[in-house]
């Protein structure tokens, strides 16, 4: 009996450190897809290291909030409120092609899976915060004044942004405040020696915390006692309703010279009229006008295109801005990956 006793008293006490472990895990959201259309996309997107690891995972932070996650009631779906954060994306001659305040040229950075998309945010926060080429260090003094500087270029706003640092090496305030935002629905950027991350979840259990961390697209989870700096990230100035997501062409397709394809795109809300649609040879350096202030709406739209004889390049992007009249522009976005023409 005393043995049947202790062995039910220790599966008693398994089962109630395994719900309080699973009680102790914490999201921003719920990694995984939600649909939009015909096509998912994830709630953060991951990028890897482009620039440096400050702008890259300041980057994924901001992309949070151009992107999928909870709109209230319950359910999920797309922030329309900002839909310049994440403005396109570029190859790697494109990247390396833009230099720092020095003259330094930036560097693409080789991890895995390095057919991901990178985005221009990576080289627009990278100059706001004053990233050092070809290494990728930012001082973290300059971290949450760059996102500032950043937001408030692209017409949101220069409060996004506020920083908490650690004052001693013991110090549990950082990692408690980064559980705080995380509880919040706040991704946030933050530091650990010699390395920033995007920080989207916690266990509490295992006293760790986790992250995308520029290397590869995968979750990493670091002890939360490594974290000595918190930039806390909170959208400002949007307005709902005002964004498009462009479908066609994504990447990787081969189109003929001289035919007609389909550019598609989906629109967020009826307060965009119009789009601008542009295309780029070389990768997202430079962009060549399609069409303007072409008519759209909420929903599905498209564009036929007749692509220009006698061009020819496998580095093919197209982009498409939304606009309100003429002068109000609300939204931006771009093919993800190089496409061919020939």
């Amino acid at each position: 009996m005393k043995t049947r006793v202790l062995l039910l008293t220790s599966i008693t006490i398994l089962l109630a450190f395994a719900l309080c472990t699973q009680a102790a895990i914490k999201y921003v959201t719920y990694n995984d897809e939600q649909p939009n259309g015909s096509y998912t996309k994830k709630l953060i997107p991951y990028y890897l290291w482009a620039c440096g690891c400050t702008p890259t995972s300041g980057s994924m932070t901001l992309a949070y909030w151009d992107n999928y996650g909870p709109i209230g009631g319950g359910s999920w779906g797309k922030y329309t409120s900002w839909g310049r954060l994440i403005r396109y994306y570029i190859d790697e001659p494109t990247l390396e092609s833009y230099e720092d305040g020095d003259g330094d040229n930036f560097v693409w950075g080789h991890y895995a899976s390095a057919g991901l998309a990178r985005t221009m945010t990576c080289v627009d926060l990278a100059w706001h915060m004053d990233t050092d080429a070809p290494g990728g260090s930012t001082d973290r003094d300059d971290q949450h004044t760059g996102i500032n500087s950043y937001t408030n270029s692209i017409g949101y706003g220069s409060s996004w942004a506020t920083r908490y640092y650690k004052f001693w090496p013991w110090d549990p305030a950082v990692y408690k405040k980064i559980r705080t935002e995380i509880d919040n629905g706040y991704p946030c950027l933050c530091s650990i020696p010699g390395h920033s991350v995007c920080c989207w979840g916690y266990d509490s259990g295992a006293d760790t915390i986790f992250t995308y961390d520029t290397w590869n697209e995968y979750r990493h989870d670091w002890d939360e006692d490594e974290f000595e700096n918190l930039n806390r990230v909170h959208p400002q100035n949007g307005t709902p309703d005002k964004d498009v997501d462009l479908h066609t062409p994504d990447g990787g397709e081969t189109w003929g010279d001289g035919t007609q394809h389909t550019i598609q795109w989906y629109q967020y809300g009826s307060a965009i009229d119009n789009v601008d649609l542009f295309y780029s040879t070389n990768g997202g350096l430079t962009w060549t006008n399609i069409v303007t202030y072409y008519t759209s709406s909420a929903g599905w739209n498209s564009y036929t295109w007749t692509v220009p004889s006698g061009l020819n390049s496998t580095r093919m992007r197209v982009k498409i801005d939304g606009w309100t009249g003429w002068n109000d522009l609300y939204s931006e976005d771009a093919t993800q990956t190089n496409f061919t023409v020939n």
